[in-house]
């Protein structure tokens, strides 16, 4: 028997995941996605969350996991209240023990535990192409929205701003310090009524001690008072992929947004920026400062991202299901 067939007699059992043995995932985890990530990213991931500790349920085959369903919680702003919602993250199928409903037990079993614990249901998704199907088809989560990438090169950026100085300072950091709970505490509220909730714990967890993705972190500074941050990475083709730009206030959001182009494009050898948002504050100081959307489904950045969500209908009086509602920047992915 190969890693990837099981044997000719299956008895699956199904159970709680209790966390203790973290190295059990790193082979379905290959042979799912491709790379073996060490007991570390998943005590990042499922232990060390500021929301709390993460959901799973196993499907086992005596010592083989043949599937896996986890959620992670999250606190979102909703209605004005600090709420946990859960992202559902790592779905993962034994390629020798595909077509067997594991996916859709697992799931089920997941979402009823949720349920009883929270008492309600309300979750995110942002599904791979392998397992849309699975999520929209099978399960029935809503497809929100399928979001665009928005993306300017140099010269564009040029046309529209000039790469003037915005007035503005932009310091690369290495943490989110202690100045970051004043500017958390009178940071002005989404302008969505569902938004991902931050704080300097959330940000330092999420960003700063992820083990594997290695983010770049930048303050923004006017007058010496501190206005806005953000946060990218390199990718493979050295363009800056922005995964969160924020502001304190919104008169900052066309400044800070151009302050922030202009840093990119000056301090790194890059050609482009880019990143995905929707119901953003930021959504018209995109536009205004040169940032396309690839209308075509060839060429670059024409992946567009699937938003989907589940449960009930309404939380704090809310519909889940309308995409107007929500404030999204790629921050709210889990990667």
């Amino acid at each position: 028997m190969t890693s990837e067939s099981p044997p000719e007699l299956i008895n699956l059992t199904y159970v709680l995941y209790d966390f203790e043995n973290l190295n059990n995932l790193s082979n379905i985890y290959q042979l799912c996605f491709g790379h073996r990530p060490n007991q570390s990213y998943f005590k990042w991931k499922y232990l060390n969350n500021p929301a709390g500790k993460a959901i799973a349920f196993l499907a086992l085959d005596g010592g083989i996991v043949a599937g896996f369903y986890c959620v992670i919680p999250e606190f979102y702003i909703i209605n004005g209240k600090k709420e946990i919602i859960y992202q559902s993250v790592d779905t993962m199928t034994h390629p020798g023990y595909r077509r067997l409903g594991i996916f859709t037990t697992l799931a089920h079993m997941t979402y009823d535990y949720v349920r009883q614990k929270e008492g309600r249901l309300h979750l995110i998704g942002f599904p791979g192409k392998m397992s849309y199907s699975g999520f929209v088809d099978t399960l029935k989560w809503d497809p929100v929205i399928h979001l665009d990438y928005v993306f300017t090169y140099k010269f564009l950026f040029r046309l529209f701003s000039f790469v003037r100085n915005p007035g503005m300072d932009v310091e690369e950091i290495e943490t989110f310090g202690e100045e970051f709970d004043e500017y958390f505490a009178k940071r002005e509220k989404s302008i969505k009524p569902i938004s991902r909730y931050i704080d300097r714990s959330i940000a330092n967890w999420r960003i700063i001690e992820h083990p594997d993705n290695k983010y770049r972190l930048a303050k923004v500074m006017k007058n010496e008072e501190l206005i806005g941050y953000f946060v990218y990475r390199l990718d493979k083709k050295q363009r800056a992929f922005v995964i969160n730009i924020d502001v304190v206030k919104p008169e900052y959001v066309l400044i800070g947004l151009r302050g922030v182009c202009r840093y990119l494009f000056l301090k790194e050898d890059i050609k482009s920026i880019y990143t995905f948002q929707s119901g953003s504050r930021f959504e018209e100081a995109y536009r205004k400062s040169g940032f396309l959307v690839n209308p075509t489904s060839r060429g670059p950045f024409s992946y567009k991202t699937p938003f989907i969500v589940y449960g009930d209908k309404e939380i704090e009086g809310i519909n889940w299901f309308n995409r107007g509602n929500f404030d999204i920047q790629p921050i709210v992915r889990d990667y």
